[in-house]
């Protein structure tokens, strides 16, 4: 645990905004875990999309990810195979309950919109771009109509799709993405 002035100290040795590598230094834990929490919304940052110091931290941010962990350490722990490498099968084991919570929690997202979606309805719920949900049903990881040389994909085929591990395992996440796995942790 960290005592307040240890926290201060933080705020007064490091810039307003941090690297990753910092990040990780300053929390003492590993840069994979560091990763998942700025990947996953747990850390606010900004994502600049470059390939080396992509993203930036708040040094608030970070001390305030100190407190919470200290009041409640196992709302941070990375999902079950997250250390295990890059392979998609890690984020298979969710539990009969939380799949159920998850379909029904997009369901719900999902309700206001028509039973055949248009590829921006699909980015638009998603909070990926146009092009990413065309690469979607290029590569028939979406199931979906061609009509005219539009994509058509059905509601229900959407919602298959973000119950998947293809979806559930994207590295790189949307803000939305990032707000869904957020509101999981809160249900």
């Amino acid at each position: 645990m960290k005592s307040k002035t240890q926290h201060r100290k933080i705020l007064e040795q490091y810039p307003k905004y941090i690297s990753k590598e910092q990040l990780y230094k300053i929390c003492h834990i590993s840069k994979r875990t560091a990763l998942y929490l700025l990947e996953s919304g747990l850390i606010p940052c900004v994502n600049s999309g470059k390939q080396t110091r992509k993203y930036a931290v708040a040094t608030q941010d970070v001390v305030d990810y100190l407190m919470r962990r200290d009041k409640e350490p196992e709302r941070y722990l990375a999902p079950i195979g997250w250390y295990q490498g890059k392979s998609k099968n890690n984020f298979i084991n969710l539990s009969p309950e939380l799949n159920r919570k998850m379909r029904f929690y997009f369901e719900q997202l999902m309700e206001s919109y028509p039973d055949v979606l248009s590829v921006q309805q699909v980015a638009e719920i998603t909070g990926y771009k146009n092009e990413t949900a065309t690469r979607w049903c290029s590569s028939k990881k979406l199931y979906h109509f061609c009509i005219r040389g539009k994509f058509k994909i059905p509601k229900i085929s959407l919602l298959e799709f973000m119950m998947s591990v293809d979806f559930r395992g994207i590295r790189t996440k949307s803000e939305k993405h990032r707000d869904f796995i957020i509101d999981f942790q809160i249900l």
